[in-house]
């Protein structure tokens, strides 16, 4: 909830019917052995998340087995890294994105070695930013058609939203 946009705690009742997703929390080391947190910037498109930054994954399709491989076949489709050394390591908070009627389970995953990427037409960049980065983004606000949006900024790209709480939470997890 703290970087929830002020009043969307009032919106957290998810409307019948929604779509479901997962996402993908993705934590490697690079080539210097430093922690490395997998976010993408999106291409712009027709649509309520044009251009954001978020983490790779998307919509359940009728064959994916559970919500934890969708995150995975999402992550394998947009950034184009192989999945079969990952390990779950937990689930996040499901959250509800009004705008596009999304409800989203975040998954946090594992590579013990460094990742290659080769991006979709979805993913305009791939953003990797270190666990020390992330462990030290500042909570700053701004407003979006009167609405306060608390955000992160790493490297002049605006973290807010879904991508920011799920963030938020991630953090709180690693620093307990």
């Amino acid at each position: 909830m703290k970087l929830a946009p002020i009043g969307r705690a009032l919106k957290f009742n998810f409307h019948n019917p929604h779509k479901i997703a997962a996402v993908a929390l993705i934590i490697y080391p690079d080539e210097e052995n430093e922690t490395r947190l997998i976010l993408i910037e999106r291409n712009e498109y027709e649509g309520v998340h044009s251009g954001q930054v978020s983490f790779p994954g998307g919509k359940q399709e009728i064959n994916d087995l559970s919500l934890a491989q969708t995150a995975l076949r999402e992550s394998k489709e947009e950034i184009g890294m192989s999945i079969d050394s990952l390990t779950l390591l937990r689930k996040l908070s499901k959250i509800y994105i009004p705008p596009s009627n999304f409800l989203v389970s975040p998954f946090l995953f594992f590579s013990d070695h460094n990742l290659n990427f080769e991006l979709n037409n979805e993913v305009k960049n791939i953003l990797t930013p270190s666990l020390s980065d992330v462990l030290n983004f500042q909570i700053k606000n701004y407003e979006n058609q009167s609405v306060v949006n608390p955000y992160f900024i790493y490297n002049n790209f605006k973290i807010w939203g879904a991508t920011a709480m799920i963030l938020n939470e991630f953090v709180e997890i690693i620093k307990e």
